[in-house]
């Protein structure tokens, strides 16, 4: 592998007798990882030990990541296009060949039960331990990998702000916290300085996983050694500093913040870590981790986990506005809708064997909204998720959401059928066929009814008798 010349001297300086084995590590194969959801995997597998082992085996599932205890190494290599390509048709391959094409083509992956992540990427969000009930915020999060392991970890419950700027890369975290089943999200395209403007000494929880040189992907990612050339620490340190200047005013008195990047730099690291200890007196370290290809398995990773002084009011969870904020924008209450409307609504809900909270339903577009409980009032941010999507209004009739299907509890569901993740008709609902449900196994009658893939939700089709009409969402479909 070719290093930039300078990055090389850089780190030979730095690690002088560790040098060499750093960059024989370079000449090693990426690392890959995946991490698995406890909430889905509970779900799946139960207290079954033996079903969990199945399922590890048949993901090729290697040993746990030190750092991430739902962390899990990946065992082989994936087939290469050109190998893809000698094989025969999709339509002729079983169910069994399917799945041993790696993680990313098995349902289960569809179904949320695990995310496809660099293992040394798990750390920030380990670092930072989230818990049910907090108000957390995920402040560059695209493409949303660490933000499902937040959400995950706060067990659905609370609020998680996921932020990036684009509203490109945003649409990215949408997609994946939405197939995790995530309800009380909020996923935002804007600067730091709009949302801390809204949200003064808000965030029990800050991920601040900041833009960097990129040096930790150097491995996996030949092109971030190009841009490397370009864009070097005097780009990114005045960037990464003004990042946490607005993540430090959003966090509240004895809130935690972790920063990270994906660089070896001491000047993006180390430097920048002393730096937010200098100006803000109020932060104290708690704990700085460095994660290096030679020393870890893993492509590398900085985190540094700091506490804000003080203590939360009692008062805490209830939300005070910053400015900018106007209740309701944009939005009309459920109440308003027609007769027609909620008569369709109601009739779908009654299915789902689950509570809502109907006095937090709120339509924009057409579109049918839970509100978060901890965010009662919206600010005037760009919104690209507000809360959950239940659905939407056609003609008068209510359709429900992807992001439900992967929200509900599949075994309070009236309607459902339920195919195992080796089935054949699973990898064809997935492409968005038309599928035929007999000898299944099948729970209630015709209409709406949710697919399951061994227990965790898959989306929605109509049943009639056993056929089922395909309602999976398209942009979610296998290729």
């Amino acid at each position: 592998m070719e290093l930039p010349q300078e990055f090389i001297r850089q780190m030979m300086e730095e690690l002088k007798e560790e040098g060499a084995d750093f960059l024989r590590a370079y000449e090693e194969e990426p690392i890959r990882g995946l991490r698995l959801s406890s909430r889905r995997l509970k779900a799946f597998c139960g207290g079954d030990a033996a079903r969990q082992g199945e399922i590890l085996s048949r993901l090729s599932i290697g040993d746990t990541v030190n750092w991430c205890a739902k962390g899990r190494y990946i065992d082989g290599s994936q087939p290469t296009k050109e190998q893809s390509a000698k094989e025969q048709p999709e339509k002729e391959k079983t169910a069994t060949e399917k799945a041993d094409r790696g993680p990313g083509s098995d349902p289960l992956h569809f179904a949320g039960l695990y995310y496809i992540q660099e293992p040394s990427a798990m750390l920030p969000a380990a670092l930072l331990g989230a818990c049910p009930g907090e108000r957390v915020l995920d402040l560059c999060a695209a493409p949303g990998g660490k933000s499902t392991q937040l959400i995950d970890d706060m067990d659905g419950e609370g609020l998680l702000v996921s932020n990036d700027i684009s509203a490109s890369r945003g649409r990215a975290i949408v997609k994946n916290l939405e197939r995790f089943g995530a309800g009380q999200i909020l996923v935002t395209a804007e600067s730091p300085e709009n949302l801390a403007a809204v949200f003064p000494d808000f965030f029990d929880r800050i991920l601040v996983d900041a833009p960097c040189s990129g040096e930790g992907m150097f491995r996996r990612e030949p092109s971030m050694r190009e841009e490397w050339r370009g864009k070097g620490p005097d780009y990114y340190v005045p960037l990464q500093r003004a990042i946490l200047r607005e993540a430090v005013k959003m966090l509240r008195p004895g809130g935690r913040l972790v920063y990270s990047t994906c660089t070896f730099n001491r000047q993006e690291d180390e430097e920048n870590a002393a730096w937010l200890l200098q100006e803000y007196g109020q932060l104290r370290l708690l704990q700085e981790e460095k994660l290096m290809p030679h020393r870890q398995r893993g492509e590398g990773q900085y985190a540094a986990l700091f506490e804000r002084a003080g203590e939360a009011e009692e008062d805490a969870k209830e939300y005070r506005p910053g400015k900018g904020l106007k209740k309701g924008e944009g939005f009309l209450s459920y109440q308003a809708l027609g007769r027609k409307e909620k008569e369709s609504c109601e009739a779908f809900f009654a299915l789902t064997g689950q509570e809502f909270h109907r006095g937090r339903w709120q339509v924009r577009d057409g579109q049918l909204y839970e509100l978060p409980a901890l965010l009662p009032s919206l600010p005037r941010l760009r919104y690209l998720r507000t809360g959950l999507l239940l659905g939407e209004f056609k003609n008068g009739r209510f359709e429900p959401s992807q992001a439900l299907a992967m929200y509900l509890d599949g075994s309070r569901f009236a309607n459902v059928v339920d195919f195992s993740p080796e089935d054949g008709r699973t990898w064809r609902y997935l492409r968005g066929e038309t599928v035929d449900a007999e000898g299944a196994v099948r729970r209630g009658g015709d209409g709406w009814c949710l697919v399951l893939c061994g227990g965790l939700s898959l989306g929605f089709a109509k049943r009639s008798a056993d056929r089922l009409k395909n309602k999976y969402a398209p942009g979610c479909r296998m290729q």
